[in-house]
């Protein structure tokens, strides 16, 4: 359980204090001296909050083989992606740039790239945004997920788009 949704819990008073001892001795950490919240909406509110946030409903992939099969199968391409051109009066204006990355198909077929940053992650889905493997072609995103090796996030999980056949 969450450190937020824990508080709540008990500053609603939903557990009897007769059981904390109990929660301790099987290893749960208590906080010390909860006041207990005395209006039930905002109890309410505050279990709300934290069921629904970010810290309680995130999944973390992880995948042990995928560093080995990127270790076994690196192979070189660009990230070409589309910013905005603050040269430009118009300001839709974008400019694509790209950045040299190392990359690895997995056994189904999705793309490994290592993690740098935020920023080309939320770029990955724009139309703009493709790899450009050595001697191939374009590959666009359909889907892409954050991997994780313990807090670590590691690599981007791209799912290609499939072209349509005619």
């Amino acid at each position: 359980m969450n450190s937020n949704l824990k508080n709540a819990v008990l500053k609603a008073g939903i557990v009897p204090e007769t059981v904390l001892p109990e929660l301790e001795r099987w290893g749960m950490q208590l906080p010390e001296n909860v006041e207990l919240e005395t209006d039930r909406s905002e109890a309410l509110a505050n279990i709300r909050e934290s069921v629904e946030s970010i810290e309680t409903v995130e999944v973390r992939m992880t995948d042990l083989d995928a560093l080995k099969n990127y270790s076994n199968d690196a192979k070189p391409g660009r990230l070409y992606y589309s910013v905005p051109d603050h040269s430009k009066q118009d300001p839709r204006a974008r400019k694509t740039t790209f950045v040299d990355v190392t990359y690895a198909v997995t056994t189904i077929g999705n793309y490994l790239i290592p993690w740098t940053e935020e920023d080309i992650y939320d770029l990955m889905l724009d139309e703009g945004t493709y790899l450009k493997p050595a001697g191939a072609e374009r590959v666009y995103f359909s889907n892409v997920a954050e991997l994780y090796y313990g807090e670590q996030k590691a690599f981007m999980v791209c799912t290609p788009v499939v072209p349509e056949k005619s």
